[in-house]
């Protein structure tokens, strides 16, 4: 083989040779990169959370009505106006390593559905007992006639309550506290409204208590302004109950 032959082959090993170490040297960078950038991205986790709501007693009349995180047996013995309506709260966390910025929350859920549930059983309350419930494309109205039972006189907007912004949300290493995400209050008083029919009426045992899911997309961006989409859905599991309050918990499972 020629001098000139064997310089060719070498200067041609040689060119390749840089080729593939710039190459390896540009995928164990872009590598680097992508472990940097998802260790300082953050994360959103919502924890199941356990409710309980607390009857409320006005005369003759127990309605569950008061939502808390407490474990409570008790009974409010006493109507009050200072009663608010329905609120309760997820417990978002950041356990990235990053700051969440711009977090927006939207909540779905089939309205018609639980109201046609609830119409269903409503055949069997008795007309002077029943909660009136109205809705339009802005607002849900819950009220009742009856002024001996505890008064339910309040509209919800619809899609307001759907929604929900948090600015920002720092890693649990920095501050270890959760965000809290109104769930929407509508839901809560038509859960509060169906349990009260559901345990009013005699005939049970062929009904299907289950109700519906809420669905929940999340959207936030990291501090590059890279953008993240996440959906859960959120059962309500019902574990007791009865007319002097009732008990669950809130699951979230990941869609993908």
């Amino acid at each position: 083989m020629k001098p000139s032959t064997i310089n060719i082959i070498i200067a041609t090993i040689s060119a390749l040779a840089t080729v593939v170490a710039a190459i390896i040297y540009y995928l164990t960078l872009n590598e680097l990169k992508k472990q940097r950038e998802n260790t300082s991205r953050p994360h959103l986790f919502i924890d199941k959370i356990y409710f309980n709501v607390q009857g409320v007693r006005k005369g003759k009349y127990l309605m569950p009505i008061k939502w808390t995180t407490e474990k409570m047996n008790s009974v409010i013995l006493e109507f009050t106006n200072e009663i608010k309506i329905s609120e309760f709260y997820l417990k978002c966390y950041n356990i990235g390593f990053g700051t969440a910025t711009n977090v927006s929350v939207d909540f779905h859920y089939d309205i018609d559905l639980f109201l046609s549930k609830i119409n269903e059983l409503e055949k069997q309350i008795n007309e002077n007992d029943r909660i009136k419930i109205e809705k339009n494309n802005a607002f849900i109205s819950f009220s009742n006639e009856n002024s001996e039972m505890p008064s339910r006189k309040f509209g919800l907007a619809v899609e307001n309550n759907l929604k929900h912004y948090v600015t920002y949300i720092l890693p649990t290493n920095i501050k270890n506290e959760p965000v809290d995400l109104k769930l929407p209050s509508h839901y809560l008083e038509l859960l509060n409204v169906y349990v009260y029919y559901f345990m009013t009426i005699e005939n049970k045992e062929e009904l299907d208590y289950s109700v519906p899911e809420i669905t929940t997309k999340i959207k936030y961006s990291d501090i590059n302004k890279k953008l993240t989409e996440e959906s859960f859905t959120i059962v309500t599991n019902l574990n007791a109950m009865s007319l002097a309050g009732y008990s669950g918990e809130f699951t979230l499972h990941k869609k993908e």
